[in-house]
C-alpha cells in the first residue's frame, strides 16, 4: 500500500512539472482510456433521468457557489431599501482552464467563448503589426481555444463571475450574467506598445496596458426543479421534453386560460364554427370520434390542427366516407398525429377540432374550393391552433417518441438570502428555430400559423406558445425578449403591409408543396387577409396598386424549374418553383410601364384568391422595349454591333440579368462577319437566343444622370408578333441609347 502511495506521489510531482499543453494531451489520453475501460464511469454528467441527461456538473464547476450579497442599504422616499445581488466566482489558472476544456467542463467552455470574443481586437492588433509568437502545441480537437491562452497573462489567470442581481425581477425574470476578467500577456502588450508609436493617442504605459485588460459577459437563463429547496425563490422551472406528461398539459391549459382571461390584446370572442369539425366528446380515454356538420352561423370554441401530411393520407373524408365518419370513427383507426391532436384538444378543455383531411370532402372539387377559400376564417376563428411542428408526417405523432436536440446546461449551487441551499440550472438562451421543425418546410402550414390568433406549438425541442400578446416556451417563462418566428404578423411592427406581404411570400416560396397546382391556394388565406389592408385587386400573387414594382420579383437562383403544367401566367412568381425575392422592387422608383389591362380568371368563383386559369389570364402593358440576345449562362444580355470600316460584327454586353428558371427558350441562327486569327474577315453562322428587354422602372439618379433602368426579360411566343412570356429580369444596363428602346403595347401571358 505504502509503495503504491509513494509511486503515485512521484508521478503527481513529475506531472505537475510538465508544460500545460503536455498535461492537456496526457489528461485527454487518460480520460479516453477511462471511457474505453469502463463505459459506466463519467466525470461530466450527473446521474439523472434520461430526459435530463443534458445537465452537466463536474469537480471544476462545483466550486462555483452563488450566494446572496448585500451591496447597499439606504432610504428612498422614506422607505428603507437594500440593493443586493447573488454572485459567485472562480479564479482559474491557465493550466486549470486547459484541464477543464479537456474534461468537457461546460463552464470552462463558456468561459473560453467569452475569452475568444474579448481577444478579437487585441489579436487583430498583434497580427497587423506582425508580432504574433503563438507556439502552443494544441491537443487535437481544441483549435483556437487553447491558442487563446498564449495571449493571456499567466500571473493573472482568468476570473469567471456569475452575477444574478435582480435576476427574478419583472423585467429579467430568467437571466443571469456570466462574465470573464483577464489581463493580456505582458510581453505582448510591451511589444505592441513599442510598435504602436504615434497610435498610442497620448496614453501612458499603464493606460495602454489597462486598455487590453478585458471584461466580457453573456446572458444565461436560470431555472430550478419543482422539488428543489429554493424553488419558492426561483420561479422558472426547467423545460420539460415530455410532451405527454400531465405537467405539459397543465402548462398548455394555463397558457390558454391566461390568454383568454387576461391578455387585453387577444380576442375573447367565440368564433364562427367551420362547416364541419370533429366531435371528440368529453371523456378520456377517447374511444371514438365523429364528423360533426355545423349549422350556418353556429358559434363555438374549437381547435384547428396545423401539420405535415407527409404523403398519402390513410383516412380522408370523401363523398363515400363522409357519412360513415358522421356516424363515428374508431379512435384506434386514426394516424398518430391526429390522435395526439385530439388528445391535446381534450386536455385543453375543448370538444371540437378542425382537421383538413377529415373536415373537407377531398374528392369534391366544389367543396375543396369553397373550404379553401374560408381557410383564413377557419384559423382566425379557432380558439387555438395546435401545431404538430416536430412531425414529418401524419403517422409520426408529436406527444412522444422524438428525441429533442441536447443543449448543455450547468448545475450550480445556490444559497438564498435566508440561507436555504439548493441548485440552479444555467443554460444559454434558446430562440425559436423554424429550420429545426419539419412543419417549416411545408407551404400550406405557413398561412395556418400566420392567421392563427393563438398557437400551441409542439416543436422539436419543446412546447412554445404564441399569441398577439406574448410568447412563451416550455418552462412557463416569458420569451418576449426572444426572436419570434419570421412569419408572425405581430413581429413586423413599423413595416408597411406590402413589405410584410413580400416577407411572407419569400418565406412561403422556400417551402415545398406535394401538389404543384396548390401554389396559389396554399397562400390564398393570407392573400384574403391582406386584401383588407392593400388597395386594388389581387392578381395571381401580385397587388394591383404597386403592380410595376410587384412585377420586378426575381428568383434567388436561375436554375430552379417551372412546373410542367402551367399554373399561373409567366409574369407571376407563382409560375416558378423555388424561393423568390423582391429586392429589385423599390417603390420609390419611377414607373415607366403603363398598365393597359390585366385580367386574371379564378378557376372557381368561390375561391377568388386560389387557383387561376393561366390560359385566360392576360396582361397588356405599354412600355419601352428593345430586341436583344441572351448569353448562354443567362447572366448578361447583349447586342450585335458592326464596325463601319470593315463590317466586322461582335457581341457587346449591355445589361446584367437574372433568369427566372432553367427552361427552354427558342433559339435561332444568324450569320455574322467575324475576323479570323489570320486577319481574314469571313461570314460565320452562330446560334443565338433572342430576347426582348421591357423597361419597368427607372431610378431618377443624380443630377445629370439618366438613372438606373430595370425591367423584364421576355421571350416571344410563337404565332403572335406582340405576345411574349416572361423569362427573367434585368437590373442594370449601360447602353440604353444604343439598344434602341421603342415604346409600344405588348401582351405578356
Amino acid at each position: 500500500m505504502n509503495g503504491h502511495s509513494s509511486d503515485l506521489a512521484t508521478f503527481l510531482s513529475s506531472f505537475d512539472k510538465l508544460p500545460a499543453e503536455t498535461k492537456a494531451i496526457a489528461l485527454r489520453c487518460i480520460l479516453n482510456e477511462e471511457k474505453i475501460s469502463d463505459d459506466s464511469s463519467t466525470t461530466s454528467t450527473i446521474d439523472l433521468p434520461p430526459s435530463d441527461r443534458n445537465v452537466h456538473s463536474c469537480h471544476i464547476c462545483e466550486k462555483l457557489v452563488v450566494k446572496h450579497q448585500l451591496i447597499q442599504r439606504g432610504f428612498r422616499r422614506g422607505i428603507e431599501r437594500e440593493i443586493s445581488s447573488h454572485e459567485g466566482s472562480i479564479h482559474f489558472s491557465k493550466e486549470a482552464l486547459t484541464q477543464g476544456l479537456v474534461r468537457g467542463c461546460v463552464l470552462v467552455q463558456w468561459a473560453f467563448a467569452l475569452i475568444h470574443r474579448g481577444l478579437e481586437s487585441f489579436k487583430a492588433e498583434i497580427l497587423q503589426k506582425c508580432l504574433s509568437t503563438v507556439t502552443t502545441h494544441v491537443p487535437n480537437g481544441f483549435g483556437t481555444a487553447i491558442e487563446d491562452l498564449d495571449y493571456l497573462s499567466t500571473e493573472s489567470g482568468v476570473t469567471v463571475n456569475l452575477n444574478m442581481s435582480n435576476v427574478f425581477g419583472h423585467d429579467q425574470e430568467r437571466q443571469a450574467r456570466l462574465g470573464t476578467k483577464y489581463d493580456a500577456a505582458p510581453f505582448l502588450v510591451d511589444r505592441l506598445w513599442a510598435a504602436s508609436g504615434d497610435s498610442r493617442h497620448n496614453k501612458t504605459y499603464e493606460e495602454f496596458e489597462r486598455n487590453w485588460s478585458a471584461r466580457n459577459s453573456t446572458l444565461l437563463w436560470v431555472s430550478t426543479t419543482q422539488d428543489d429547496p429554493i424553488a419558492p425563490q426561483v420561479p422558472v422551472r426547467q423545460a420539460t421534453t415530455d410532451m405527454h406528461s400531465e405537467a405539459s398539459f397543465d402548462l398548455a391549459r394555463q397558457w390558454l386560460q391566461d390568454c383568454h382571461s387576461s391578455h387585453h390584446n387577444c380576442s375573447k370572442q367565440v368564433g364562427l364554427m367551420p362547416s364541419r369539425v370533429i366531435d371528440i366528446g368529453t371523456r378520456f380515454p377517447i374511444r371514438s370520434v365523429r364528423l360533426h356538420w355545423t349549422e350556418e352561423g353556429e358559434t363555438g370554441k374549437y381547435a384547428a390542427l396545423s401539420y405535415c401530411w407527409g404523403g398519402h393520407q390513410p383516412l380522408r373524408s370523401t363523398q363515400v366516407t363522409a357519412q360513415d365518419f358522421t356516424d363515428g370513427i374508431m379512435f384506434s383507426r386514426l394516424p398518430k398525429t391526429l390522435q395526439d391532436a385530439m388528445i391535446t384538444t381534450l386536455k385543453l378543455g375543448l370538444r371540437y377540432i378542425w382537421i383538413d383531411c377529415l373536415c373537407i370532402i377531398q374528392d369534391d372539387g366544389d367543396d375543396m374550393a369553397r373550404e379553401i377559400s374560408k381557410l383564413a376564417q377557419t384559423f382566425q376563428e379557432a380558439f387555438v391552433t395546435i401545431s404538430a411542428a416536430s412531425s414529418r408526417s401524419v403517422q409520426d405523432g408529436f406527444l412522444s417518441g422524438h428525441q429533442p436536440p441536447i443543449d448543455a446546461s450547468l448545475k450550480v449551487a445556490y444559497q438564498a438570502q435566508d440561507g436555504t441551499v439548493g441548485s440552479i440550472y444555467l443554460e444559454q438562451p434558446r430562440k425559436y428555430k423554424p429550420e429545426e421543425d419539419p412543419i417549416s418546410l411545408r407551404a400550406w402550414t405557413l398561412q395556418e400559423h400566420i392567421l392563427s390568433r393563438r398557437t400551441l406549438m409542439y416543436s422539436t425541442r419543446e412546447m412554445w406558445w404564441t399569441c398577439e400578446s406574448a410568447m412563451f416556451q416550455g418552462n412557463n417563462s416569458s420569451a418576449a425578449h426572444m426572436s419570434q418566428p419570421s412569419s408572425m404578423l405581430n413581429s413586423n411592427v413599423g413595416r408597411t403591409p406590402l413589405d410584410m406581404w413580400r416577407s411572407v411570400v419569400r418565406d412561403y416560396t422556400r417551402r415545398f408543396l406535394t401538389y404543384p397546382r396548390d401554389k396559389l391556394p396554399a397562400i390564398a388565406g393570407v392573400a384574403a387577409d391582406y386584401s383588407t389592408r392593400l388597395p386594388g385587386k389581387y392578381l395571381a400573387g401580385l397587388w394591383e396598386y404597386a403592380f410595376a414594382s410587384e412585377l420586378m420579383w426575381s428568383s434567388i437562383r436561375g436554375d430552379i424549374s417551372r412546373p410542367s403544367a402551367q399554373r399561373a401566367p409567366s409574369w407571376s412568381w407563382a409560375a416558378v418553383d423555388g424561393e423568390i425575392t423582391h429586392e429589385w422592387c423599390p417603390l420609390h422608383d419611377l414607373d415607366t410601364l403603363s398598365l393597359l389591362n390585366c385580367h386574371v380568371s379564378p378557376l372557381n368563383s368561390s375561391s377568388p384568391f386560389g387557383e387561376v386559369d393561366p390560359l385566360s389570364s392576360v396582361l397588356r402593358v405599354q412600355g419601352e422595349i428593345a430586341p436583344l440576345y441572351w448569353r448562354e449562362d443567362r447572366k448578361y444580355m447583349y447586342r450585335i454591333t458592326q464596325n463601319r470600316v470593315d463590317g466586322v460584327e461582335e457581341k457587346v454586353d449591355v445589361g446584367r440579368t437574372q433568369a427566372d428558371a432553367a427552361e427552354s427558350i427558342p433559339e435561332t441562327t444568324l450569320t455574322m462577319k467575324v475576323r479570323q486569327q489570320n486577319g481574314v474577315v469571313e461570314s460565320k453562322e452562330i446560334t443565338v437566343m433572342p430576347v426582348w428587354a421591357l423597361i419597368v422602372t427607372r431610378n431618377s439618379g443624380s443630377a445629370g444622370s439618366a438613372g438606373v433602368i430595370r425591367g423584364l426579360v421576355l421571350a416571344k411566343v410563337d404565332g403572335n408578333e406582340n405576345t411574349f412570356k416572361r423569362v427573367g429580369i434585368f437590373f442594370r444596363t449601360w447602353q440604353e441609347v444604343e439598344c434602341g428602346f421603342q415604346r409600344k403595347a405588348v401582351e405578356i401571358v
